[in-house]
């Protein structure tokens, strides 16, 4: 199988998906109308949002959860008695709490995984002057590439023991002797 056809089909399991994620939304809204409202069943609805973290889009996830989030507020407002009515405000607010603490998590995954994701594979970088070319082809300075692609990353400069004994001899022992433990290796 070419992976066009790999992509397509990932495509329509996905969407599929999404279809069964609102099926189940709405599955759950039908329950919440027809079982007595003492009952926690808007507390399902976050196991919905939990496994839109499957689907690539993020604004699919906060389509499922703002569709729960309206389907718990008219659950409040249609289902309950006035006996019950303490218990099942304390239950749909619950609910609605745990919908967006979820699909906040869930965005806070697939944020980090997009930085995994673009920090892994092969990245061209020129074996004499250390440059690296990025996907346009043009050359930049090790900290240059990364302080353009990643924002949040800053470099700071020092020198390896290494480094600073042979292009600071002079300056050496006294630095070896003031820090052992950073340069017991090269003495």
């Amino acid at each position: 199988m070419n992976r066009h056809a790999r992509k397509n089909k990932g495509t329509k399991s996905r969407g599929l998906l999404f279809l069964l994620l609102a099926f189940g939304t709405a599955a759950i809204f039908v329950i919440d109308l027809w079982v007595p409202s003492g009952v926690a069943v808007p507390m399902l609805y976050p196991t919905i949002v939990l496994l839109t973290g499957c689907l690539p889009k993020p604004k699919q996830t906060l389509l499922i959860a703002a569709a729960s989030s309206l389907l718990v507020l008219a659950g409040l407002f249609i289902a309950f008695t006035d006996s019950a009515r303490l218990v099942a405000i304390t239950n749909h607010l619950l609910a609605f709490a745990t919908i967006w603490l979820t699909a906040g998590l869930i965005l806070l995954h697939k944020q980090r995984e997009e930085k995994v994701k673009h920090l892994t594979g092969l990245l061209p970088m020129c074996s004499s002057c250390k440059k690296i070319r990025d996907d346009k082809g043009f050359w930049s300075r090790v900290e240059q590439y990364f302080e353009e692609h990643h924002a949040d990353l800053q470099f700071t400069h020092g020198l390896c023991p290494a480094c600073s004994k042979q292009l600071y001899p002079d300056l050496f022992p006294r630095l070896s002797e003031r820090h052992p433990e950073i340069y017991k290796e090269v003495r």
